[in-house]
């Protein structure tokens, strides 16, 4: 059974002609993690999109040396524009954003994703000190 945003991958090239709902639709997926992904594939496809033509002329090695990006933006970068030169099956694969977004489970859902922010630790203001210094900075003078 494939992972969820693996449904998605097929529909990359109608992110710019269909809204996220209309994608989840297709894909059979929530509209949210459609919107995830397409986080993904407009933050690699928008600054390369004046060099599109590069797709049908260089392989995704090539074009990750090139443009000095993982060899998977590149794939997603060529699934997003999909050129007459991407198969079905290409357009089928999985596993193309676990390298960016990591290993998804099989769960639709995110219930069990808990994000821990450490807060900084409070720290105290020096007390006292040195008042025989010189290099003190009368800040009101300032």
């Amino acid at each position: 059974m494939p992972k969820p945003r693996d449904r998605v991958t097929p529909f990359f090239d109608l992110f710019d002609r269909l809204g996220d709902e209309e994608i989840a639709r297709l894909a059979s997926v929530q509209a949210a993690l459609v919107n995830e992904v397409r986080t993904v594939v407009e933050a690699i496809y928008d600054p390369l999109r004046e060099y599109e033509k590069l797709l049908t002329q260089l392989d995704d090695r090539q074009i990750a040396k090139l443009f000095g990006m993982p060899e998977s933006a590149a794939r997603i970068w060529r699934l997003a524009r999909a050129p007459a030169s991407v198969s079905v099956a290409e357009r089928a694969a999985t596993g193309v954003l676990d390298p960016i977004l990591g290993d998804a489970d099989d769960d639709d859902d995110d219930d069990d994703l808990l994000i821990v922010v450490d807060e900084p630790p409070i720290t105290e203001p020096p007390v006292g000190g040195d008042d025989d210094d010189d290099d003190d900075v009368d800040w009101g003078d300032i």
